[in-house]
C-alpha cells in the first residue's frame, strides 16, 4: 500500500511541477540570465534545491 501511495504523491507532483513550468520563469544570478523555455525552466525547477541564487518569477 506505500508503494502505491508514494507513486501517486511522486506522479501529482511530477504533474504539478509540468504544469507550473509553462507559467515560470528563471533568474539565475551565477549566470545572469533569464530563462524562459519550458524544458530548461523544467529542468531548473529539479535542481533549485542545490544550486543557490536561482529565483522563480510568474510570468504575469
Amino acid at each position: 500500500m506505500s508503494s502505491a501511495l508514494f507513486l501517486a504523491i511522486f506522479l501529482r507532483q511530477i504533474k504539478l511541477n509540468k504544469g507550473h513550468a509553462a507559467a515560470l520563469e528563471v533568474i539565475d544570478l551565477h549566470r545572469y540570465r533569464v530563462i524562459r523555455q519550458k524544458n530548461k525552466v523544467r529542468i531548473a525547477l529539479n535542481n533549485a534545491f542545490n544550486e543557490p541564487f536561482i529565483f522563480f518569477v510568474g510570468k504575469n
